[in-house]
């Protein structure tokens, strides 16, 4: 997300002072039972997504010049040796076979080049499709997750990559294009022949795609960035011209509405109340972001009802206008993976940028690292991060490190009995369990203590009794948040061993654990 944007069914701007929190956990420890049988099986998790910034914008993070001359962005800025490092130890998680799964590509803002007819989104220079190439095969990506931030500018009112909506849907239509005679139908025809071609070229180009989206946050009208806006009515009508043509071009092509509010925002909802329409959406894509995932445990209708058999899962997070994150934050964190499968049986999860520009405001919040361009030269910020070169942004990275390590592609999550709280009659939403078996079938659990970011140092801990089902030992290893002078001090530290079947783990304040069954 780029900007302010309105939480989810509230139309305030979201910002880290407004959210309200949740009260520390009095309680000292839990009971837990881990149905690891097959009457405990539930989704088939595929794995995690990252959002690549391929291209460049302004300091402010919502400054894009069309006609932008400096070429910069990521992997392309970086050194060959980086490269390798950032596919290697940021997109694999250090695993020898595989980290995240999905790319998401933002065509119009990280992908903006535009074609000769003005019909196209393409590269932008010639060496940008080779390195996202590179970087799909060496970090063993599955594929993309496309989506429009914007489509090219002969189909925009503006005729240009910024604001506007579809030409067709705006009063200048006949004087934009006066060879359709005002026939919306044969535009919107054409415009999905182009989305079907876009998708085509990031394909010939060695970049598969396993997910699509009609727009990024459709209800988008004037941003500094590219953009293009709907209303309702307007988004039905393209996407029950346009996701037909894709399903015929691409049948095994996950489709999804609407990247920002799913099923329950006004988009989802005019979708949902067109069956043609709705036969072509596979899930609800959500931008439930910048605050704690508490409330798809305390409230979570607006994120869970609704559904029309189709899955949910949330395709960005970030901590928008963070210009520092601390303790309880990197837990939330964890918590929106965690909570987003746990409650709404997601089977994937987005996170925003895999990595942020040293110059950018918002680094931060916004990325599991940071690198330096070539055109930065004020080493006054992050003075550690040469040309070329890119850092990890422990907050970020020590909140999602874990699930990369230890979440492989296709596990399957288990079902676990957990204490409620007495005064909601709901699981707690500071000390959270996820478990799944790997693929191997090594039973993993993902535990977490969250507190005031103010009481790390001084609240109590708290203790996992967990029936595991498994009379093995499994070994721990823990994250917290820590400095950007020690990116991985608190990054998968030994937690030593402890057998089953049941395990009690003592979680200090803001703490993510992975306990891993041994073989």
């Amino acid at each position: 997300m780029l900007g302010a944007m309105a939480a989810a069914g509230t139309g305030v701007a979201l910002g880290l002072t407004a959210v309200p929190r949740a009260t520390a956990a009095t309680a000292a420890s839990g009971s837990y039972v881990v149905q690891s049988g097959s009457s405990g099986r539930r989704q088939t998790i595929l794995g995690l997504g990252f959002e690549i910034q391929s291209d460049h914008i302004g300091a402010q993070d919502n400054e894009m010049d069309p006609d932008d001359p400096v070429r910069s962005g990521a992997p392309h800025d970086l050194t060959e040796s980086e490269r390798a490092r950032f596919y290697r130890d940021i997109l694999m998680g250090g695993r020898a076979d595989r980290g995240f799964r999905y790319c998401r590509l933002g065509q119009g803002i990280w992908l903006r080049g535009v074609s000769q007819d003005r019909k196209h989104i393409v590269g932008r220079w010639s060496s940008q499709m080779g390195v996202l190439a590179e970087m799909h095969v060496q970090a063993k990506l599955d594929g993309l997750a496309a989506t429009y931030f914007t489509p090219a500018p002969y189909w925009k009112s503006t005729q240009s990559l910024m604001n506007g909506t579809l030409a067709c849907f705006a009063p200048s239509f006949a004087t934009t294009h006066p060879q359709y005679n005002g026939d919306k139908a044969r535009f919107l025809d054409d415009f999905g022949d182009s989305v079907v071609r876009d998708l085509k070229y990031l394909e010939s180009n060695g970049l598969p795609v396993r997910m699509w989206g009609l727009q990024n946050e459709p209800g988008n009208w004037d941003r500094k960035y590219g953009s293009c806006g709907y209303t309702a009515e307007s988004y039905l009508e393209t996407f029950r011209a346009v996701a037909p043509k894709v399903r015929s071009a691409f049948p095994g092509v996950l489709v999804h509405v609407d990247s920002r509010d799913g099923q329950s925002g006004g988009f989802g909802t005019a979708v949902r109340g067109d069956s043609t329409a709705l036969s072509y959406v596979d899930a609800w894509t959500h931008h439930y972001t910048s605050q704690s995932p508490d409330k798809l445990i305390s409230a979570p209708a607006y994120y869970l009802d609704n559904r029309e058999g189709r899955e949910v899962f949330n395709d960005e997070f970030e901590w928008e206008g963070a210009s520092t994150l601390n303790h309880e934050l990197t837990v939330d964190t964890a918590h929106s993976v965690m909570n987003w499968m746990t409650f709404a049986d997601s089977r994937t999860w987005f996170w925003l940028h895999a990595l942020k520009p040293t110059y950018t405001n918002v680094a931060v919040g916004y990325g599991l690292g940071i690198w330096r361009p070539d055109e930065d030269d004020d080493f006054s910020e992050y003075p550690g991060i040469q040309k070329g070169h890119w850092d990890y942004n422990a907050p970020v990275w020590n909140a999602l490190s874990g699930f990369t390590s230890y979440l492989p592609w296709n596990s399957v999550r288990h079902h676990v009995e957990e204490p409620v709280d007495p005064a909601t009659g709901k699981p707690s939403v500071n000390n959270r369990i996820m478990a799944w078996r790997t693929p191997e079938g090594k039973l993993v659990l993902a535990l977490t203590h969250r507190v005031p970011n103010a009481q790390t140092s001084t609240a109590a801990p708290y203790t996992f009794e967990v029936s595991t089902g498994s009379g093995r030992t499994f070994t721990g290893h823990r994250f917290r948040w820590s400095p950007h002078t020690e990116p991985l001090a608190e990054n998968n530290v030994a937690r030593g061993t402890a057998s089953g079947p049941e395990l009690s783990v003592t979680v200090q304040p803001n703490t993510i654990e992975f306990w891993v069954e041994n073989s």
